[in-house]
């Protein structure tokens, strides 16, 4: 994560809501999901359950009766959530990746599209007319 991070600050996926918009898709950046510091803790937190020695050490030991395991439900819907639909911009952020892991109108399929940056013109400002952007 950190060689990522060095080569390109913004790597971490941006999770959205995709919906439409007067006829044109639209996007909407979520807050609140899985961040980069509670994967980073998640990771270091599954590699003691999941590196446990050899397979003749794990044949040794008594095998769990436990068969509800809430907490990684709950840890995998969070990375569930984090990636349903997300974006990543390219280092110098002119295009966008879009991502949906799972797209109910294409049998469930991934999908993947490409974004350009949209730029406002300087007489507009920041107030854009939803007719004046540009169709998805």
């Amino acid at each position: 994560m950190n060689e990522l991070e060095r080569l390109h600050p913004a790597f971490f996926p941006i999770p959205a809501k995709q919906g439409v918009e007067g006829g044109r898709h639209a996007l909407e950046a979520l807050h609140g999901l899985m961040d980069k510091q509670e994967l980073l803790k998640l990771y270091a937190e599954c590699g003691t359950y999941l590196h446990k020695g050899s397979l003749k050490n794990l044949l040794r030991g008594k095998f769990p009766t436990q068969l509800n395991f809430p907490e990684i439900t709950k840890r995998a819907q969070r990375i569930l959530d984090l990636l349903s639909v997300h974006m990543v911009a390219t280092r110098g952020g002119e295009l966008i990746f879009i991502c949906v892991l799972r797209n109910a109108d294409d049998n469930m399929r991934v999908q993947v599209a490409i974004a350009e940056k949209y730029e406002l013109p300087e007489s507009l400002g920041r107030s854009v007319p939803r007719e004046d952007l540009p169709p998805a």
